[in-house]
């Protein structure tokens, strides 16, 4: 796994994933708002069979709930303590 300076982390796996068997589980921390490239996470979790991954989004939600309609059946957002 390496990380930019952006903070963008990249996987790669030399034989198979280290979650072969169950879904990948992404989480997202942080103010979850457009300009944090929540829409094309967003568009990219619509693409993948809900089986095969899920999202937590950790956060202050600062856009329209229904923004994450798309991907309802494989997100859950869960607000700052």
């Amino acid at each position: 796994m390496t990380a930019s300076r952006s903070g963008t982390v990249t996987a790669r796996w030399r034989s198979r994933p280290p979650c072969a068997g169950r879904p990948l589980e992404v989480l997202f921390v942080g103010t979850v708002q457009p300009r944090k490239g929540l829409g094309a996470l967003i568009d990219a979790f619509a693409g993948i069979d809900p089986r095969q991954a899920r999202l937590t989004l950790l956060g202050r939600l600062d856009l329209p709930r229904d923004a994450l309609a798309p991907v309802a059946d494989r997100a859950v957002h869960r607000p700052p303590v």
